[in-house]
């Protein structure tokens, strides 16, 4: 799944024109700051039948007084969306243990599990005893700044306290259609299945959800982008134009198209004879190519 997280410095956003599987909001910072865009922002994401996750960013102060605004301001999304700290900055003085101490009393109050964001050099150089592997793992590395996509790609590096990530933010210049600024674009291993169940949502009614995306695993030659295959039931438009202004089809659901290119969250693909067009990565499940994306990998000379 991909997606993006906001806060108000996105505050014109409007995200149901945007692509993504899911979109994190800004909830709190510290002990006395609530967004002020939390409460557009996450319904905004709910009706446009996106998944929703909220996070606090901590400042290291107090975690009680951190968690106790943090919980005030989600209330009305318990049950719709999962939760995450922010643990970066003048909080990781305080290290691993504060977290531990902020995350045991989140879930302890609350009853909800809670994911811990971080850059790399941080799940790298911090004790995390009590927390890797307890807690999901939403880790953060841009490997430059240029403007980019949706996109697959490895960290750069390697874990040393949890087993895998959960979450992987790798830029902070995302660029898709229908936003003009920069966003934070991730790459999630949750599936929509492992999302409901973080949120304590109800599963999907159509029987399939998680077990249908992870069942699905199409043969690619070396040299393709990857695979998209339709997930919404009433299908899915397909476009001539990389901003969907103009439709000229529309693909069945469980349709598989192989991409040509993938640009600002669309899929250009062949979806008729020799013709190509758009389709949007908000309709689609997809499974990217790694070694496509790898500039070490080439052809046999």
């Amino acid at each position: 799944m991909y997606r993006f997280d906001i806060s108000n410095y996105q505050w014109t956003i409007n995200i149901s024109k945007i692509s993504a599987d899911f979109v994190i909001q800004k909830a709190t910072e510290g002990t006395d700051f609530v967004d002020g865009t939390l409460t557009n922002h996450a319904n905004q994401v709910l009706k446009a039948g996106k998944l929703l996750g909220l996070y606090a960013f901590s400042d290291g102060k107090d975690y009680k007084s951190e968690v106790d605004l943090f919980i005030k301001a989600v209330k009305p999304y318990f049950g719709k969306a999962t939760f995450w700290l922010d643990f970066e900055g003048r909080a990781l003085k305080q290290g691993g243990q504060y977290a531990r101490q902020w995350l045991e009393y989140f879930e302890k109050k609350t009853g909800h599990k809670i994911g811990i964001y971080m850059m790399l050099s941080a799940e790298n150089s911090l004790n995390w005893s009590g927390v890797a592997n307890r807690y999901p793992l939403w880790i953060a590395q841009y490997d430059n700044y240029y403007a980019t996509g949706y996109s697959g790609r490895s960290l750069y590096g390697h874990l040393n306290w949890w087993k895998n990530w959960d979450i992987f933010q790798f830029s902070a210049t995302g660029s898709l259609a229908g936003y003009s600024d920069n966003l934070d674009l991730d790459h999630a291993r949750l599936s929509h299945a492992d999302w409901r169940k973080m949120a304590g949502m109800k599963s999907d009614d159509d029987g399939e959800g998680d077990d249908w995306e992870m069942a699905w695993h199409p043969r690619m030659q070396y040299d393709t982008k990857g695979h998209v295959k339709v997930n919404i039931k009433s299908g899915a438009d397909i476009y001539s134009d990389i901003n969907f202004t103009h439709k000229i089809a529309k693909a069945k659901y469980g349709k598989e198209f192989r991409t040509a290119k993938t640009e600002k969250g669309a899929y250009y693909v062949k979806y008729s004879g020799d013709k190509y067009a758009w389709i949007s990565g908000e309709d689609v499940i997809v499974k990217t190519n790694p070694l496509a994306y790898n500039e070490n990998c080439h052809d046999i000379e």
